[in-house]
């Protein structure tokens, strides 16, 4: 199936583009993993639907009242250091939370905490990784490479949570935890 520039994977011939696509596939397939992860690690610290409520909210909020201050530092700033930027933040707040699960020195105020950071972190982040592709591709390109990331995105929603759910029950909500964590940083 052909666009005005090739085919659905033409995108994928430019380095550049390649690379970043790469990254964000790995980056969202971890993320797509945390959220059950951080579920399983919410109900082990305090069996309580208001204690995970707090820690949704605690990521939520921030993603909702930021996401045009996160606009106006991606216009303002190259989005390739902001993205980079965000990833590292992301990897260390991921970093600690699996260590104070996996240790078992997880509170939910810890978890409360960090999730504020992971969600005002990617509401910068999200409009810059938006601005990248125009950045990467000509015109011809663009509808493709969307199409490539909407694709990529779908199916890591699905194999992430599947993947998680299996680390989860095998080693803990913690070492999947670790897992997304370490995608922020190879990102």
């Amino acid at each position: 199936m052909g666009t005005t520039g090739g085919t659905r994977l033409s995108p994928l011939a430019t380095p550049n583009f390649r690379y970043f696509f790469i990254g964000q596939v790995v980056n969202r397939l971890g993320s797509s993993m945390a959220g059950v992860a951080l579920a399983f690690a919410v109900l082990d610290i305090d069996d309580s639907a208001s204690a995970l409520g707090w820690v949704v909210a605690a990521s939520s909020i921030p993603m909702v009242v930021f996401m045009l201050l996160g606009g106006a530092v991606a216009d303002r700033l190259p989005r390739a250091v902001v993205l980079r930027g965000c990833n590292l933040v992301q990897g260390v707040a991921q970093s600690i939370t699996a260590f104070l699960v996996i240790s078992g020195h997880a509170e939910i105020w810890h978890l409360v905490v960090l999730q504020a950071v992971a969600g005002t972190v990617f509401a910068v982040s999200y409009p810059a990784f938006l601005g990248m592709v125009p950045i990467l591709l000509p015109v011809e390109e663009r509808k493709a490479a969307f199409l490539l990331i909407g694709q990529a995105t779908s199916l890591v929603g699905i194999l992430g949570p599947a993947v998680s759910g299996l680390l989860v029950a095998t080693t803990g909500p913690g070492w999947a935890l670790a897992v997304d964590a370490t995608t922020y940083l190879v990102a």
